[in-house]
């Protein structure tokens, strides 16, 4: 690159709106506001709580309720070596662990 070159000056106008979107996430982080249950202080997390519970119907002839049909996801022997399937887990989604050829 040379000084005084368009190169340099694509360069360096790049480097500024770099650094500028860095303040600004660094300055909306600042003012976010974050519930307490969620702030990654403890593992548990409420929209990931596992529901075993019943779920209302409209038209039942059980008097209304239905028990909560349990997802079930297979998954690869290999994959648990990953964070997916614990996440899949703690979702509520049970998991059966195979191994796939």
């Amino acid at each position: 690159m040379y000084k005084g070159s368009v190169e340099e000056q694509r360069y360096l106008t790049t480097l500024r709106a770099e650094k500028e979107a860095f303040e600004y996430l660094i300055r909306e982080k600042a003012t976010m506001f974050i519930p307490e249950e969620q702030d990654g202080k403890n593992e548990y997390d409420v929209n990931l709580a596992r529901d075993t519970g019943t779920k209302p119907t409209m038209s039942s002839r059980q008097g209304g309720a239905d028990l909560m049909q349990v997802q079930k996801v297979i998954v690869d022997m290999r994959e648990f070596r990953s964070e997916l399937p614990s996440l899949i887990h703690k979702r509520g989604i049970d998991i059966e662990p195979v191994t796939i050829e």
